[in-house]
């Protein structure tokens, strides 16, 4: 079903994105294929939430954008897609 396909796809993100933390924490080859492979996948999301926290990383010195990402995962995985899933159940089963 489309809401569980849904589900492990966040859950999957969530946990690259921790990794991705950890990665900065420890600095990683940049040259390492599993490290640009993580890169390559979480700055898509990472860096439009960056640009609006600038201010706040400017002023604290600390990237936010990993939170502020896995909060919204977070939102879309409790809340639309297990609102939407019992929705869509019963338009399935007719009722």
């Amino acid at each position: 079903m489309i809401f569980e396909l849904t589900h492990m796809i966040l859950v999957l993100y969530s946990w690259i994105l921790v990794i991705a933390v950890f990665i900065s924490w420890v600095n990683a080859d940049p040259y390492n294929t599993i490290v640009r492979f993580i890169r390559n996948i979480t700055e898509p999301v990472l860096a439009p939430i960056r640009r609006k926290l600038l201010r706040l990383t400017y002023k604290t010195g600390l990237d936010f954008s990993p939170l502020v990402a896995l909060i919204v995962i977070i939102f879309i995985d409790r809340v639309i897609v297990r609102v939407l899933l019992p929705i869509a159940i019963r338009l399935e089963h007719g009722g």
